[in-house]
């Protein structure tokens, strides 16, 4: 057995870093996040800005699926961002997640109680289908009987396996219903649910990657979920509008543009957003890069 081969058995993870900020991009934009970013990545895209978190022989700590899920709950973030790299080629992802979907609310610092936003940024080059079936397993365990009847004694489902609970039994009783539009800290929580959320960073051809994407990833997708397309060309301005409209994107979940900086302008893309008429796709820049510009790790 290999190093990485033993790692996996020992349930552990190469991260190569941890840290809380804001999320810059995506519904949550702005929103307290603790992330987690692990190492490899089975693309190279030419506007790439992790490019370390790349490298092979690239710095990792490899910790305990536990490990990891008791550092989320030690945060003050109730949103999580998994993101690499490429997370879904963690083989512990599917573990991971039923760790973090089973921790309990976290507190708002406001006397109330904050449900858990577990993100899943990928590059729409690794096929999610493993990942969907786990969201929908927790959201069957959610919408048990035996859950309804925690939310009805105002505790959080799932909340007693606390953080350093198996991850294998995770999923009973979870908290894990993924409810339409919600977010971090959102008023409406008589559920206090966590939520799985994929955010898909689909290539366009300006990125060098666009031919690895696979569109059965977009039919994974739901009302919780976002796309994410980086844009640096009229080329792929046109090909994001060929994409939304032959998936019919718009209708199953959110869609956002940004600029990949210094290649296009912003107002280009609004320009282009208004000129074919796509109404509800959403030009965002990315925070991060505004509030820390220059700045690659820890942001």
């Amino acid at each position: 057995m290999d190093a990485v081969a033993d790692a996996v058995a020992a349930r552990r993870m190469p991260v190569v870093e941890k840290f809380v900020s804001v999320n810059g991009e995506g519904p949550r934009a702005g929103r307290l996040a603790a992330f987690v970013r692990f190492a490899g990545c089975n693309l190279r895209c030419s506007y790439c800005d992790t490019m370390w978190a790349n490298e092979p022989g690239c710095p990792a700590e490899w910790l305990a699926v536990d490990d990891v899920a008791a550092w989320v709950a030690s945060t003050p973030a109730a949103c999580v961002t998994l993101t690499g790299g490429e997370p879904a080629l963690q083989p512990l992802l599917p573990q991971l997640v039923r760790a973090l979907m089973a921790l309990p609310p976290a507190e708002d610092g406001a006397g109330g109680k904050a449900p858990r936003a577990v993100e899943i940024e990928t590059n729409g080059a690794v096929d999610l289908a493993e990942l969907a079936a786990v969201r929908r397993e927790l959201r069957e365990g959610a919408d048990s009987p035996e859950a309804a009847r925690d939310r009805a004694r105002g505790a959080s489902p799932g909340a007693a396996l606390g953080p350093q609970a198996p991850a294998q039994g995770a999923h009973r009783g979870s908290q894990a219903a993924v409810s339409q539009g919600a977010l971090c800290g959102s008023p409406s929580l008589a559920a206090l649910s966590s939520t799985l959320h994929f955010t898909m960073d689909w290539k366009l051809p300006g990125s060098g990657m666009g031919d690895r994407m696979l569109e059965g990833n977009l039919a994974l997708l739901g009302p919780n979920d976002t796309v994410k397309f980086v844009a640096g060309s009229e080329e792929d301005l046109r090909e994001m509008a060929r994409i939304v409209r032959a998936h019919g994107l718009c209708e199953r979940c959110a869609v956002y543009a940004s600029p990949v900086f210094g290649r296009i302008e912003p107002a280009r893309i609004a320009a282009f957003l208004q000129e074919e008429r796509l109404a509800r796709v959403t030009l965002q820049l990315q925070l991060h890069k505004i509030i820390w510009p220059n700045v690659e790790r820890g942001v």
